[in-house]
């Protein structure tokens, strides 16, 4: 039998207008027998790849950028669907700058990844305004690890179905879904979404369980837990 677990990471930035993206993991557990496929469909009118990243062109005023950390070696499929005529109006009007050649018409763009038995995915989505939001930079540094580099901070997403471990020269890790992120302004955030964690951040000990941040903020530590039975503790 294929255990399926999809976990997701929903990284906010303390200013709405700041990067809000998301950050999706696969995986497949038990005796899995068959290849599977990740679909992402996308409002958009193009897509242009650099290698593991993708641009989606957004039909409105938000363009989309997919990062495929996993897998690292995939040709994608892709496609489109989408009505060949006007399929609708409008009583209130409608802005054509919003539809494709005009017309009053959705069309969604298909990227499909397949991985064999086994195998799972791991993509960040990370949407942004087509003019004023600059894009981040992306880097793979495990297969359930990213690294995140956006205009506020430095952010490390870690995410898989079953415990492991992760170190580098700015953090320690030991868990299974969580975040750090590192602001421009010096101020540390980690946060803990499932099970037990252990962390090493800024010579800063931080081990708990369930959902719980902790921030680290030129000398003054603040925590907060989630969740019944959720707890955490700091060590300096």
């Amino acid at each position: 039998m294929t255990v399926w677990q999809r976990q997701m990471l929903f990284l906010k930035d303390a200013d709405p207008k700041g990067p809000n993206y998301f950050v999706l993991r696969d995986g497949f557990e038990g005796t899995p027998t068959e290849p599977t496929q990740l679909n992402l469909w996308f409002l958009a009118k193009s897509m242009q790849r650099e290698s593991n990243l993708f641009h989606y062109d957004g039909q409105c005023l938000v363009d989309m950028d997919v990062f495929v950390n996993t897998s690292t070696t995939f040709e994608p499929n892709t496609d489109k669907y989408g009505p060949t005529q006007e399929p609708y109006r409008r009583l209130m009007g409608f802005d054509p700058q919003f539809h494709p050649d005009g017309k009053l018409q959705e069309t969604q763009l298909l990227l499909r990844i397949q991985q064999p038995p086994g195998r799972g995915y791991m993509v960040v989505l990370y949407p942004r305004l087509k003019e004023g939001e600059p894009p981040a930079t992306f880097a793979r540094l495990s297969e359930n690890v990213v690294k995140v580099e956006t205009p506020v901070s430095t952010d490390y997403a870690f995410l898989s179905p079953s415990r492991f471990s992760f170190n580098d020269e700015k953090v320690e890790f030991d868990g299974m879904a969580a975040s750090v992120r590192y602001c421009r302004s010096g101020k540390v955030s980690v946060s803990n979404a499932e099970g037990r964690a252990r962390f090493v951040v800024a010579g800063t000990l931080i081990e708990g369980s369930g959902g719980f941040v902790v921030t680290l903020d030129r000398g003054k530590v603040s925590k907060q837990t989630y969740g019944e039975g959720a707890t955490v503790k700091v060590e300096e």
